[in-house]
Order: C-alpha cells, then structure tokens, then sequence
C-alpha cells in the first residue's frame, strides 16, 4: 500500500470517526431534550393538581349548624328572636366594598344587637359572585371559612373580622388571613383552633358554601332584575329603606323593620 493510500485511509477513519461522534451528541442531545420537556410536564401537572387539590374537597363534607339546609342562610343568633320577630335577611359577598361598609357602620352594628336581644331575626346570605368579577377565589375561600368558623360557634366574630379586615378590591384573602390572622382575631384557639383549621384545609364546607351562594344569587335576582350586594329583605321582601337609617337609633331602626314587615 502507498504512502498517499494509507493517508487516504487514515484521514477517512477520521472522518466516520468524528461523524459517529457528531451522530452520539445528537442522539444524546435528543434525548436531553425529551428529559426536560417530560420534567417540565411533570412539573406543570404536580402543580395543576396542586392548585386544584387546594379548592377541591379532601374529606366528608358538613353542613354549619346555624344555616338552613334550604336556602344556605345563617340565623346569626339561633332561638334568640322573639316571637314573630321580623326575618331580617343580608344577601352579602365577602369582596364587595358596600358590603363592608354596612357590616362595619353603626348600622350594622345595630342590626347585630336587634338580633343579639331578639328583637329581630337575622340572617346572612353569603354570596360569592364576586369571583368571577374579580377573577380569584377570594369570595368563595372566605365563604368556606366563614362556614368552617360556625362549625367551631364563631360565626359572628369570624364574619365580622372577614369584613373588618376587607382588602382592597381585586386583591383578594390570602389563606394566611383566613386560616389563621382572622382565627385569632374572632378568638378561635385551642381544639377549635385545630379543628377550624382541618375544615378550611379540607374544604369540608366547600359544597355547602357554593350551593348556598348559588341559592342565595338565584333568590335575590328573582326579588328584583336590578340585584346586587349589600342587599336587605325583611320577611323575604326587598328593603331598600336600610340605606336611610345610617343615623337611626336602635329604636328608630326596629320600628322601622317593624313598619316594613308589615
């Protein structure tokens, strides 16, 4: 064999040689590829089920003591009305800014003691349409945990320091102020503090809350096509007079409601 011919030899056994190599990285490459796009994939599922493990429930469901089966609704102080007491109803969203400015104004503290001395019968419609305005959960989250409070007898303090504590609108509760800021405050601790905590975490009230918003929405709208929260009923009808009576004693309030029972 000449010398040019085992040049020629050498330099081809080169050139498959670097062509085998190219061939390995790209292979190698290939599968480096599909290794991230599976880790990605894999990532995006964990973190899709995640967040919907976060709002479905995870364990048996409950009814809270102080709503109706019916219509969702809390009675704020159970067997505490008189008899024939007027049925003061408060369809209400826990994101809605005229809503906080009832519940946290004289008035609404006035209503609350009416209802805390039986005078009258009061009830909280919690809605949760708001959600789909603002585009979160917020509404349905604090709804759940209203729910769970009543499960642990916090009803109106937990409810009262959701609305307190309203952020601004579109910004939404963080489950920090759900699950334990607003706990603390509406004086929930100890075993309550446990179980409370096992309920929002479960969502053990998650289809009581959404059928109880659902219920709530559905009987507003049917009283009047122009709906929206704050909304008042007394003994199931439209009372609109409420948004008057921001200067009215308790006195002057309840005959007022009395007036409209009529």
């Amino acid at each position: 064999m000449s010398q040019n011919s085992s040049r020629r030899e050498a330099m081809r056994a080169q050139q498959q040689a670097q062509e085998a190599a190219a061939r390995r990285r790209k292979i190698v490459g290939i599968v480096a590829g599909i290794l991230v796009v599976a880790i990605i994939a894999a990532v995006v599922i964990w973190a899709v089920n995640r967040d919907k493990g976060s709002e479905e429930a995870t364990g048996p469901q409950a009814k809270p003591p102080s709503a109706n089966v019916k219509t969702g609704a809390y009675t704020v102080y159970p067997k505490k009305a008189k008899k024939n007491a007027p049925v003061v109803t408060v369809f209400e969203d826990p994101q809605c800014p005229g809503c906080k400015n009832l519940e946290t104004s004289n008035l609404g503290h006035a209503i609350q003691t009416l209802a805390s001395s039986g005078d009258i019968e009061l009830r909280w419609q919690i809605l949760t349409f708001l959600d789909d305005n603002l585009r979160n959960d917020s509404s349905s989250r604090a709804a759940r945990a209203i729910a769970a409070a009543d499960m642990v007898g916090k009803l109106a303090p937990y409810h009262n320091t959701v609305y307190a504590n309203q952020p601004e609108e579109g910004t939404g509760y963080t489950d920090e102020q759900l699950r334990d800021d607003f706990a603390a405050q509406a004086g929930i601790k100890g075993e309550d503090l446990a179980t409370f905590q096992k309920y929002y975490d479960n969502n053990t009230t998650k289809d009581f809350a959404e059928k109880a918003a659902d219920t709530g929405l559905q009987t507003g709208t049917n009283l009047t096509k122009k709906f929206s929260s704050p909304f008042v009923t007394v003994n199931g009808q439209p009372w609109e007079d409420w948004q008057m009576m921001g200067d009215a004693n308790q006195a002057q309030l309840l005959d007022a409601i009395k007036k409209a029972a009529k």
